[in-house]
């Protein structure tokens, strides 16, 4: 099944923002599949985004090394067009860091992090809410801090931050 890195849930404005971040070692049927379903609450509304590592290690049950979010506990920390993903902590060179960021509104990135790759950026328009999921990943040359990673949106928006480091040969 799917094992939850991190969650972290914007409190305002109403409706809230949750960005949940998973990991899954793929089995043959995993490769094979189109779709993925998660269950919601009822008044939910939600999409999401897949990135597909190929060369990612587990070991000790889980390939994530290290993850931070922002903030560091559920809030609402306002607005701002600057997202910044707080940094995390790589143990050894060639792992990937991974910088999600969620979006109260279908607003644009107008540049994502320094040096990162993107991996997808999908927006929402449907329902009364829309809204924006956008992820960008590097491998990072050597053990260490990967410093914060920020991606600017085109105007103040209300979001949720996540960077995640994975374990690579």
């Amino acid at each position: 099944g799917w094992t939850q890195i991190a969650k972290r849930t914007h409190t305002q404005p109403n409706p809230d923002l949750t960005l949940v971040s998973f990991w899954k070692e793929a089995d043959a049927a995993d490769v094979a599949a189109s779709s993925f379903t998660f269950t919601l609450s009822v008044a939910a509304q939600a999409f999401g985004g897949i990135a597909r590592y190929d060369d990612v290690v587990v070991q000790s049950g889980s390939p994530v090394v290290a993850s931070a979010t922002n903030p560091v506990a559920d809030d609402n920390p306002g607005q701002a067009t600057s997202l910044v993903a707080n940094s995390v902590t790589t143990t050894q060179p060639g792992q990937y860091v991974t910088a999600i960021y969620a979006l109260v509104d279908a607003t644009t990135i107008s540049s994502g992090p320094n040096g990162m790759a993107a991996l997808y950026n999908q927006v929402r328009t449907t329902g009364t809410n829309p809204s924006r999921l956008v992820a960008y990943d590097v491998s990072q040359t050597d053990a260490a801090a990967s410093g914060a990673k920020t991606a600017t949106a085109s105007g103040s928006v209300p979001k949720e931050k996540l960077l995640a480091c994975m374990d690579s040969p």
